[in-house]
């Protein structure tokens, strides 16, 4: 197996994707060729860290390893998802307390202007 064989078979090979007869050749090379098996050592390398950063950012329903709990909310520790919607509900609720605040100041005006 050449160089550029070996090169092109070597993401199926680290995958594990390759039929045992491929695999057996490719492994070979590997271990006969330094140039190769120091490529197959840096993409292996690469998967990892590419891997690794992905589920530093993955949601944390999908992550694999368990996150720490958030910063306490009232002693409760809140979690990814809780810390979500606490912006939005404060925002509704002060929404709502703006609203309930100017119709009892017009209720109040309308019975001022009445008096």
């Amino acid at each position: 197996m050449t160089h550029e064989e070996s090169k092109a078979k070597l993401d199926t090979y680290l995958d594990g994707e390759l039929d045992s007869a491929e695999a057996a050749e490719v492994d070979r090379h590997l271990r006969e060729c330094a140039a190769c098996s120091a490529e197959a050592l840096r993409r292996v390398q690469w998967k990892r860290a590419l891997k690794q950063a992905g589920e530093r950012y993955m949601s944390e329903g999908r992550a694999s390893k368990p996150r720490q709990s958030a910063r306490p909310f009232f002693g409760i520790p809140l979690g990814l998802a809780a810390r979500q919607w606490l912006p939005a509900t404060a925002l509704a609720l002060a929404a709502i307390l703006v609203l309930a605040g100017i119709t009892i100041d017009q209720g109040r005006m309308r019975r001022a202007r009445q008096n």
